[in-house]
């Protein structure tokens, strides 16, 4: 626990805190408990939420890529997955109603009673999960096909899901954190519509990752292994350094237009506009003219 004063954690038995002297909270102070439980839940939820600002422009650019079949054969399988789950839970459901409605299990005695129903709840709320989970993800990569090429992290504690070609693939970070002194293990997660590659040894260690940077690694990868061509696509960085090398030559090349284009314009003036003197001199030879 926490002191309530400075913050410093206080060891289990120490009745006042070491650095500032105030005293714990008594054991049967429940409402005080109940605040500094609910501060430090709230401190814990603060330090794992990922803000945009926390996060590094870059750093990171090794990737892995795991080819997982084409997206027809992962919906197949995802939905014979979530077809099984709901059979199960409609069989829980006769178990339970059969017991409780029906006098086929009359000969079970009470611990064979409590056994079964147990096992039967049980594997219903097991297959429940497991049938919102397929589910979900079955809604979220129909979105991911119907954009042709997409990323996205579909489940929680699993890797981010790639669509290209008509293919899923998963993708995951090979580097280690560019900040920790010890080779430390990277795993992805997404804020919003961003990919952040998150250190496993400390959330603070945060490092944006390009979705260009995803899909450059899906097409090489299903280059190698289909032949499928592929034209890279440039990521900021690169675009950054191209606007940068091309200021120069734009600028050093309208410095060298610059004079042609003044004489120009100065001779086309002066060949549209004579001046007052050449307009009276051609005055006096049309006058002369008539005469």
């Amino acid at each position: 626990m926490k002191c309530p004063q400075c913050g410093t954690e206080m060891k289990e038995g120490e009745k006042k805190c070491p650095e500032c002297g105030a005293k714990r909270p008594g054991y049967f102070n429940f409402i005080k408990r109940r605040q500094l439980r609910e501060q430090e839940t709230a401190e814990i939820l603060e330090k794992s939420y990922i803000r945009q600002e926390d996060v590094a422009e870059s750093g990171v650019s090794a990737l892995r890529v795991l080819y997982r079949g084409t997206v027809k054969e992962e919906l197949t399988r995802v939905s014979i997955k979530l077809a099984i789950s709901v059979l199960l839970m409609g069989a829980c459901i006769a178990v339970i109603a059969i017991r409780q409605y029906t006098e086929l299990m009359a000969d079970l005695d009470t611990v064979g009673t409590a056994i079964v129903l147990l096992g039967a709840f049980l594997l219903l709320f097991g297959n429940g999960a497991a049938a919102a989970n397929a589910g979900y993800y079955l809604a979220r990569l129909n979105a991911l096909k119907k954009q042709g090429m997409a990323v996205s992290k579909i489940n929680y504690g699993k890797n981010p899901t790639a669509v290209y070609a008509g293919n899923v693939y998963e993708v995951s970070v090979t580097d280690a954190c560019p900040k920790c002194e010890q080779p430390t293990a990277m795993h992805i997660e997404q804020v919003q519509d961003m990919l952040v590659a998150v250190c496993n040894a400390d959330r603070n260690h945060l490092f944006k990752l390009e979705k260009a940077a995803v899909f450059n690694a899906v097409m090489e990868y299903e280059n190698k292994r289909s032949g499928l061509a592929y034209t890279p696509i440039e990521l900021p960085a690169q675009q950054a350094e191209q606007n940068a090398e091309q200021a120069p030559q734009e600028g050093e090349a309208e410095k060298g237009q610059s004079p042609a284009g003044a004489d120009a314009q100065s001779g086309g003036k002066t060949g549209a506009e004579p001046s007052g003197e050449d307009a009276g001199k051609e005055s006096g030879a049309e006058e002369d003219g008539n005469a």
